[in-house]
């Protein structure tokens, strides 16, 4: 699949509504609309940090097994009615859906690329910095927000370990009173979206070479 194929978005959509045919129409309310999300990130602001599969998609994914999955199907998820049917009823859905979006060229439904961010607020929704602190990648990868490296009796060196990371969007969140942030403040963005790493200094004499003050 490429950025011109309209794989996503039709996955997406078909999923959503398989969701809401089979997992949400078997849970009782409140608690469906903890198993209705498809896993696709929608929100304008992007993800913080890494994506996993969705709990309605894991649950459904394990029912369309059934007697093949090892964990035992006591509901029917599908109501006594054949997969495929239903399959096949998610896509009916899927075509009203996207083709009233986007028209009936099938290669004109795309999905947009989310932006990855990177807030002002920790993970219990605690505000850590202003809100004009908030970052944006260009395009959401789902790689987290820090990348680690670590090799053990490299080839290419004679030291017993080498590693690399990159923290974004930067080694340090300072900033003065008057405003100056720090000098590694923002340092590693561009790295991180450009996959790109910094050696970690693991020995005594490294460290004295390259500590700042």
């Amino acid at each position: 699949m490429t950025l011109t194929q309209p794989g996503s978005a039709i996955l997406n959509v078909w999923l959503t509504s398989m969701l809401k045919r089979t997992v949400v129409a078997a849970v009782p309310m409140p608690f469906d609309k903890w198993y209705s999300a498809s896993g696709y990130e929608t929100t304008q602001d992007g993800p913080t940090g890494s994506l996993n599969i969705s709990v309605g998609a894991k649950i459904l994914y394990e029912a369309v097994q059934g007697d093949k999955s090892p964990i035992p199907q006591a509901v029917d998820l599908f109501a006594g009615k054949p997969q495929q049917e239903v399959v096949l009823a998610a896509l009916e859905d899927t075509w009203e859906t996207l083709s009233k979006r986007y028209g009936n060229n099938v290669s004109n439904w795309k999905t947009p690329a989310m932006a990855l961010t990177f807030r002002a607020n920790n993970f219990f929704d605690v505000p850590q910095a202003a809100a004009e602190e908030t970052r944006h990648q260009a395009e959401y990868q789902n790689r987290g927000t820090e990348n680690d490296m670590i090799v053990f009796s490299p080839t290419t060196s004679d030291r017993p370990v080498l590693a690399w990371d990159v923290v974004a969007p930067g080694q340090s969140g300072f900033i003065a009173p008057d405003g100056t942030v720090d000098q590694h403040y923002e340092d590693q963005l561009k790295m991180y979206e450009n996959f790109g790493r910094k050696s970690l200094w693991l020995t005594k004499q490294d460290v004295e070479a390259h500590k700042e003050s």
